[in-house]
């Protein structure tokens, strides 16, 4: 990990001890398609293989945050796949700004049916909107009402928009497929959907540090889920 990394991490820290803005931050709970975990094995053979296959360009720190998380669970990670007891092969699809497409997206690996009922309940998310107590021209004396019609006016300004009422997943969500293959060729894989959503912000602060802020913490709760199944 850089210095640079790291100085952006402790001043952003620093901006949150002095107070100069409030930003509420919810970890989204995390899905798999299927939970996965390998089997224990001895000391002498807690040893991973890694590889990560990041499509998106953003995930740079994943591999080292993994590494470390591997290691608190007592793995080493050998550069050796033919001697490492487990290859863990990470395929980064998606990480970056959240919608709830996103969600639509992931359930379509996991569960079809939920994800056509969800696109389908978007679809079915129309309001109508009334200009209120708007005088009605074409019929003189009149009003428009937002309950209906009264008497013989119409609504002159009716407009059905789509809205979608369904929040974004996340403000920032990630997307992985995961693949472990022990040394007897055993083959587990899952596809993961970790988010996070960012309330308030730094706001004394440039945007590209909040932005970093979401980034890592984004990337920790990658990271994390990867090696919970170890």
């Amino acid at each position: 990990m850089n210095k640079a990394y790291l100085f952006s991490l402790g001043l952003i820290g620093a901006l949150f001890v002095t107070g100069c803005g409030e930003i509420q931050v919810y970890d989204v709970d995390t899905k798999f398609s299927n939970v996965i975990q390998v089997e224990p094995v001895s000391k002498g053979r807690r040893s991973v293989f890694l590889r990560i296959k990041d499509v998106t360009g953003y995930a740079s720190e994943l591999a080292t945050l993994i590494e470390q998380q591997l290691k608190t669970e007592g793995y080493t990670v050998v550069a050796d796949p033919g001697t490492a007891t487990y290859k863990l092969l990470v395929n980064v699809i998606k990480f970056g700004g959240g919608t709830s497409d996103d969600e639509i997206t992931f359930l379509q690996g996991v569960d079809p049916a939920a994800a056509v009922a969800l696109a389908g309940e978007r679809l079915r998310s129309k309001t109508i909107h009334r200009n209120t107590n708007v005088y009605d021209k074409k019929n003189p004396g009149y009003f428009n009402s937002p309950y209906g019609q009264r008497k013989n006016d119409t609504y002159v300004d009716d407009k059905i928009i789509e809205e979608n009422t369904f929040r974004s997943f996340a403000d920032r969500v990630g997307i992985a497929d995961v693949e472990i293959i022990s040394l007897n060729g055993k083959n587990l894989k899952t596809r993961l959907m970790v988010g996070v959503n960012m309330r308030g912000g730094l706001f004394k602060s440039p945007k590209p540090e909040v932005d970093r802020f979401g980034w890592t913490r984004l990337i920790q709760r990658l990271s994390k889920a990867v090696s919970s199944m170890f």
